[in-house]
């Protein structure tokens, strides 16, 4: 069933190229399509460095954390190790503190990774927008009536870490590819897209 939805997928992208090119056809004019590479426009952009700085400094927060934690629970449990059986009430309080500072840690811990999603989220979708705003003003400026995303050239490869068959990971890289063959006359505006974006994210003092 999933193989199926991502083969009308797939089959949904070529008909909207298709009636693209037909509606450019009937205007009297060639086609023009344009090509980019996602992975490289967003390793490139100034805007996805600027984020993945405060991404970061939200992970170290995370890892600060645990060393705390860990540290001031290895205090505890040795000063209650160090204490006499006799003495039942310090032993108790000192098991207690334990208790509290791990719900406690649990607690903080949840709720760091919890906005490192939603921030994390709230880039890739402000990069989106800002992909194609900037893409839709290249292409009128240069004429392009289809820009699509060239991953025709990605290899296939497994991962230990994803929860599928050998079998399953292939075919699920196969049926999502965009582009299965890209001709060397088609322009590639990835590099340019980049220079475009930077521009505009410096011109907004890093907005």
């Amino acid at each position: 069933m999933q193989t199926a939805r991502k083969l009308f997928g797939v089959v949904l992208v070529i008909a909207a190229g298709l009636l693209i090119a037909m509606a450019a056809a009937q205007s009297g004019r060639p086609t023009s399509v344009a090509t980019i590479r996602v992975g490289k426009v967003i390793d490139g952009l100034d805007q996805w460095k600027a984020a993945e700085a405060e991404l970061n400094s939200m992970q170290a927060r995370i890892e600060s954390l645990d060393q705390e934690t860990k540290t001031l629970v290895a205090q505890l449990d040795a000063e209650r190790e160090s204490v006499k059986d006799a003495d039942l009430e310090k032993r108790t309080q000192l098991e207690e503190r334990i208790l509290e500072e791990s719900f406690e840690y649990r607690a903080q811990k949840q709720a760091l990774i919890q906005r490192y999603d939603r921030e994390s989220t709230l880039f890739l979708q402000q990069i989106d927008e800002a992909i194609k705003q900037e893409l839709k003003r290249l292409c009128e400026a240069q004429g392009y009536d289809i820009v699509m995303v060239d991953d025709s050239q990605r290899e296939l490869a497994l991962s230990r870490d994803v929860p599928l068959s050998r079998r399953e990971q292939i075919l699920q890289q196969m049926t999502s590819r965009r582009l299965v063959y890209v001709n060397e006359s088609v322009v590639d505006i990835t590099n340019e897209l980049i220079v475009r974006m930077n521009n505009a994210f410096a011109a907004g003092n890093g907005r």
